[in-house]
């Protein structure tokens, strides 16, 4: 007998066996699976499936349990790592989202969020110095390791709370935008500091 699937020979165990192992017969159904999806009464399914209300409550079941949600986004970045062609559909799909008002909405909120975040205000200080065109730059990495010089308190008062980068020579006053330029001052101490040079 020859097996419908990967045509080797094997010897059936049923009168009505067509396949030669378990392996063989999932893969003779997702074969069938595919081959409906692409007949016009599969792609009619399809699109009832897209539109009924049961694939939104499930949608629904997804985003509101965590667990769940979690799961869903690890099928997808496994199917997403073995399928290119559904990375570039991806980008497209999420560059027309981007331009959306919700998709505006979205990352607006996004981004407001990261800026309330630790990460956030340093990169916005770095960013801030580039754009008053500051010479040098440094790295968060670089700004962690000048935080644990200065034991994690204000160069000034030795707070530990509401650190920010401060340029040791204002950048107004030709001061460089380099890591040896920088210590961290606690924000009441920045503020009082403004923009002179104490050397």
């Amino acid at each position: 007998m020859i097996c419908n699937f990967c045509l080797n020979e094997f010897e059936p165990t049923h009168p009505n066996q067509r396949l030669c192992s378990p392996e063989c017969k999932k893969g003779a159904i997702k074969r069938a699976k595919e081959k409906y999806k692409t007949t016009d009464k599969g792609v009619a399914s399809n699109e009832r499936w897209v539109k009924s209300e049961r694939r939104k409550e499930n949608e629904k079941g997804y985003r509101d349990n965590p667990r769940r949600r979690a799961l869903a986004v690890q099928a997808s970045t496994r199917y997403l790592a073995n399928h290119p062609e559904a990375q570039e559909k991806k980008r497209e799909q999420d560059k027309r989202y981007a331009k959306s008002e919700r998709g505006r909405e979205v990352n607006r909120l996004a981004k407001e969020k990261y800026r309330q975040t630790e990460n956030g205000r340093e990169v916005r200080r770095i960013c801030k110095a580039k754009r008053r065109g500051a010479i040098g730059s440094f790295t968060p990495n670089e700004w962690s390791m000048k935080l644990a010089e200065y034991g994690g308190k204000c160069a000034y008062c030795g707070a530990t709370e509401n650190l920010e980068i401060d340029h040791i020579r204002p950048i107004s006053m030709g001061g460089t935008n380099t890591i040896d330029n920088v210590q961290p001052l606690c924000r009441s101490c920045n503020a009082s500091k403004g923009a002179r040079y104490v050397g």
